[in-house]
């Protein structure tokens, strides 16, 4: 696909071109019960009234999640040579012009009037994270061991200047900066989790089950809670045992019962999304979901024919291996260490 797209520059000369593509994702409301086909023209409507006429763009409609979404794959020069640019107005006007799109197919759900901000990262940002110099990403870091040492909002902001940080809670916006530095940083910058009334919900509630999903930190007990209607309406056992296993590692790990505790990355302090056991079971989940097998059946299809093929996938083999070690500590649940502490709780 990017080889295609680098033809169309060539035909128009500007092959020096280095962004290039724009990625936009939209998505419907479940509520909506809209069809593959319907979100697919859409799209497709939207490409070209936003984009022209002459923008190149690959569209692909997912269906296999709960709910339906497209993903659109835009080439930043088009037909004409014609410069393709991704910015905040451009991004407000692809929310207004999808919203209308919604209304005009009767999708009221699926109209979001007032977008409000996720947990989403820059590209610059996810660099910075993977490489594991990510300012904002070590700010996340102290302020969610600040919250696992807080009963109050008071002891969290005695707890962050303990670990080196000022706080100005004078002004509009609750900012931090580390000792030494000359700016704040308004921490609603560091993601939905971390807006100042998401922190004080976290503290009272003794909210201490942040857990690393895709990169992020996000609620362990809302993720479980999403995935485990998804496997039920799937009827996928496998994966709501996998669920069951998480949560008990989860509650032995809070309540410092799970004595095997090791850590994911080294270079970072342990917390319970810097678990090795969690981050292990969690990415075997993932494959399970991704590749749809509901049974320990599908399970054995799934392997044996990596097994049968000439040319093996290794890569695949260690994920195996993995999943069955886990899948023998499931069936041996009355034996398993997991299961015998978690009844302590």
């Amino acid at each position: 696909m990017l080889q295609k797209l680098s033809g169309a520059r060539r035909i128009n000369g500007t092959v020096k071109q280095t962004v290039l593509a724009h990625h936009v994702i939209q998505s419907f409301s479940p509520k909506d019960n809209i069809s593959s086909e319907q979100a697919l023209k859409i799209a497709r409507e939207f490409v070209s009234k936003h984009f022209g006429p002459h923008a190149q763009a690959v569209i692909v409609t997912h269906s296999d999640r709960e709910h339906i979404h497209n993903h659109i794959v835009v080439n930043s020069v088009d037909f004409k040579g014609k410069k393709i640019h991704s910015n905040k107005t451009s991004l407000s006007k692809m929310r207004q012009l999808s919203n209308e799109l919604c209304k005009a197919y009767a999708l009221q759900h699926s109209v979001i009037d007032k977008p409000q901000r996720g947990d989403s990262l820059s590209y610059k940002e996810w660099i910075e994270r993977l490489n594991e110099n990510s300012w904002k990403e070590k700010i996340r870091i102290d302020i969610d061991k600040a919250v696992l040492h807080s009963q109050s909002f008071e002891q969290f902001k005695s707890t962050m200047d303990t670990l080196g940080y000022d706080i100005r809670d004078d002004r509009k916006y609750l900012s931090v900066r580390k000792k030494g530095r000359e700016k704040f940083t308004r921490i609603k910058s560091l993601g939905a989790s971390y807006t100042e009334e998401r922190l004080r919900q976290r503290i009272t509630a003794n909210d201490k089950t942040m857990m690393l999903v895709n990169g992020m930190c996000v609620d362990a007990e809302s993720f479980i809670r999403r995935e485990r209607a998804l496997c039920v309406a799937a009827n996928a056992v496998l994966g709501l045992q996998y669920l069951t296993l998480l949560e008990v590692m989860i509650r032995l790990i809070l309540n410092e019962l799970f004595k095997e505790a090791k850590k994911f990355s080294n270079s970072k302090p342990y917390s319970m999304w810097n678990d090795f056991y969690i981050r292990s079971t969690f990415k075997q989940y993932i494959f399970l979901q991704h590749n749809k097998i509901r049974t320990k059946d599908e399970y054995e299809r799934l392997r044996r024919s990596n097994q049968s093929k000439v040319f093996r996938n290794e890569g695949l083999e260690k994920v195996f291996a993995e999943i069955d070690a886990t899948i023998e500590k499931l069936e041996k649940s009355e034996q398993c260490q997991l299961c015998k502490d978690s009844k302590k709780i």
